[in-house]
């Protein structure tokens, strides 16, 4: 059997990576011959990383990908679209559109853990979100036509749900973990090991730190300015180590380089000996570290979903829908981005510190 994966692959980012591992793995699980060939942005790094067929993503500007793409589609049986969070906005009427010709091939598709948002906040990212149909002329055209078609519908969480629901979608719709969850870490020495050889020591309070920029300059000046005051209050009060750990280092998108915003957030720094950035790793080994931490302050997604799977205390920054649904289904606590301050955070994580010790003593 072959089957195609189509999503936001070869982009750099660590969670989408992480979701494709774990689909791969059950996959070759379920049906140990089975062909998988991905749609990449980036097929080298692709195949390199998931020791599978890769090949450029499908773009209508670039009609040798589309023909690539047609002739893959007659050599498998399936096309899988996700997961992940990436039909948002226009991509999702450019990813029906790829749907539509492999429903027209007489192909079977499937949506997979799939993140749906209508479109995407004109300076924040979905943060004040509200449920509507899809915008854009082929999105609004497409979806009634194509959605109703598709064999299989999963998602990660209620709003994407609904999401589904308000573009013309009828049949049922499942509701499933996040893939990333069952990711397998790298085993705890060879993490201790990584973290040793750069200097962090688990005889320190280690704290990971997982930011991304958002297109708004008052609120990416507002973040550098309350995390640079938690950084230096966390290592003068409790000595603590702070790892900022990229998720995101996109060679297409300029603006989705998380080492790039650690770098303008360590000049904020004044303790900048206990401010630590690492270099960005594959996912199991990101996953890895994280379970090596005592505490994550997180506004990626899947550096929530690593911190929960190991029980490792947390709070969440919420950009997105997606950030809340998860903090509200885990019970753990959030603040909008467009809220944070100082004080509020420094609170939660004293609340958080406390009940960690508590826990250790008991």
């Amino acid at each position: 059997m072959r089957i195609g994966i189509m999503g936001y692959y070869g982009m750099g980012n660590i969670g989408d990576e992480a979701i494709l591992s774990v689909m791969i793995h059950r996959l070759r699980s379920e049906n140990p011959n089975v062909k998988i060939i991905v749609f990449s942005a980036d097929p080298i790094s692709t195949k390199n990383l998931h020791s599978v067929e890769a090949q450029n993503s499908p773009s209508l500007t670039k009609p040798s990908t589309v023909i690539k793409f047609v002739f893959s589609l007659l050599k498998i049986e399936k096309l899988i679209i996700g997961g992940g969070g990436f039909l948002c906005g226009e991509s999702f009427g450019r990813t029906l559109t790829w749907v539509l010709l492999a429903k027209w091939m007489k192909r079977k598709v499937e949506f997979y853990a799939v993140g749906i948002q209508p479109k995407l906040q004109s300076q924040v990212l979905g943060l004040n979100l509200k449920l509507s149909a899809p915008v854009g002329l082929r999105s609004r055209l497409l979806a009634p036509l194509v959605l109703n078609h598709i064999d299989a519908i999963s998602v990660r969480d209620e709003f994407s749900k609904e999401c589904i629901r308000k573009a013309g979608f009828k049949k049922d719709i499942e509701v499933i973990e996040d893939p990333a969850i069952y990711l397998e870490p790298v085993e705890p020495e060879v993490a201790r090991k990584y973290l040793e050889e750069r200097g962090i020591k688990r005889d320190n309070y280690l704290i990971g730190l997982s930011l991304r920029y958002i297109p708004d300059r008052e609120i990416c000046y507002r973040i550098k300015e309350v995390i640079s005051k938690i950084v230096d209050w966390l290592a003068e009060v409790y000595g603590a180590k702070i790892i900022f750990i990229p998720f995101c280092r996109s060679k297409i998108l300029n603006f989705d380089d998380d080492y790039k915003f650690a770098m303008e957030l360590k000049k904020e720094v004044a303790n900048k000996e206990n401010f630590i950035i690492l270099d960005l790793l594959k996912p199991r080994e990101t996953k890895g570290v994280i379970g090596q931490l005592d505490f994550l302050i997180g506004m990626r997604l899947h550096s929530l979903i690593f911190a929960s799977s190991f029980g490792i205390p947390l709070i969440g920054l919420i950009y997105a829908p997606k950030v809340k649904s998860f903090l509200e289904k885990i019970g753990q606590p959030g603040i909008p981005i467009d809220k944070l301050n100082f004080d509020i955070l420094k609170q939660l994580i004293e609340e958080r510190i406390t009940l960690k010790k508590r826990a250790g003593q008991g």
